[in-house]
């Protein structure tokens, strides 16, 4: 990598789907942690909020976002409206904008031909020109490249890339040189260009203004303002009622909601530890909460032979 070429600061976001199923996911967060070398993002659970963690890798500055994945699958407007939100939301956390989308796809999975509509459905939504942005990494144990040639819907991945990809082995992280190598491909993506990043406008893609007459262009606007809205709100105060079945530890859950124990718990298991509704208060994370817990009502009673006490 030529001099000129290397960047002091890179910015990446993650993008990704899983199964229908949720069994497999694209790897994601690992990858995140290779990159930054730490464990900035939880892995073992499925990432349900955009997330941004930052570092510095091999001299330079590297901003990553991890984001949640959608079903392979699933179109957007199949897709959960949080998921989208989240996902537009996540170029507003490396502004002035990302420098490179990383398509995260084990190498040993299979990408059938259903899924090529909802992968550009998914990514245009964010903007029409994200292709130049977006380099496939294939998350992998092992290199596959004759896997990856044998399988049209791979190639034609990676040719609306314009051939980039890259290997990523999740089982060798201590391996500096295969970030070393993502970075330095990222910083030629950037000079093919001409030193551009996906430009964001308060989360709008600056190279969508010119298309708003265009329905695509209005659609993604309109759930781009959305994403905005929701990402603008936040609750000082929030209330909660906790329901269930008896012993379904709803009066733990409040004491771990409230991070101090208000709520009775452990009562012999014969008895209710809850007959009365109860209210308790305490400051988390900078907002007043209120949690009401309530009385359990017996899983296999209808809500008629209830006691009157209870409902």
């Amino acid at each position: 990598m030529t001099s000129d070429k290397r960047l002091s600061e890179i910015r990446i976001i993650l993008v990704g789907g899983r199964d229908v199923f949720g069994r497999e996911a694209s790897g994601k967060s690992t990858t995140g942690n290779i990159i930054l070398g730490r464990n900035a993002f939880e892995v073992g659970r499925r990432t349900a909020r955009s997330v941004k963690a930052e570092g510095e890798v091999h001299g330079r500055h590297v901003t990553v976002v991890d984001t949640p994945g959608w079903v392979w699958c699933c179109s957007v407007e199949n897709t959960p409206n949080f998921d989208r939100l989240e996902i537009m939301r996540s170029t507003t956390l490396c502004q002035p904008g990302p420098h490179a989308f990383l398509l995260v796809i084990p190498v040993n999975s299979t990408f059938p031909h259903i899924c090529r509509a909802p992968l550009e459905s998914q990514l245009e939504l964010l903007s029409d020109k994200i292709w130049k942005h977006i380099i496939v990494l294939f998350s992998c144990v092992a290199p596959l490249k004759k896997k990856i040639k044998e399988s049209q819907d791979m190639m034609w991945l990676v040719g609306k890339c314009q051939n980039r990809y890259h290997f990523l082995n999740i089982k060798s992280c201590a391996d500096c040189s295969q970030v070393v190598t993502l970075l330095e491909k990222i910083e030629e993506m950037v000079a093919q260009n001409n030193g551009h990043y996906l430009q964001i406008d308060k989360g709008i893609s600056v190279e969508d203004k010119q298309d708003t007459g265009s329905a695509k262009a209005n659609r993604r606007k309109t759930v781009l303002q959305a994403c905005i809205r929701d990402a603008k709100q936040h609750k000082t105060e929030i209330r909660i009622v906790l329901i269930g079945g008896v012993q379904g530890a709803k009066s733990s859950a409040g004491n771990l909601i409230l991070g101090k124990k208000v709520f009775a718990v452990n009562r012999p298991k014969t008895l209710r530890t809850t007959v009365c509704c109860a209210i308790n208060q305490a400051k988390v994370h900078n907002r007043r909460l209120t949690v009401v817990d309530t009385p359990g009502w017996y899983y296999n009673y209808p809500a008629e032979k209830e006691p009157e006490m209870d409902k």
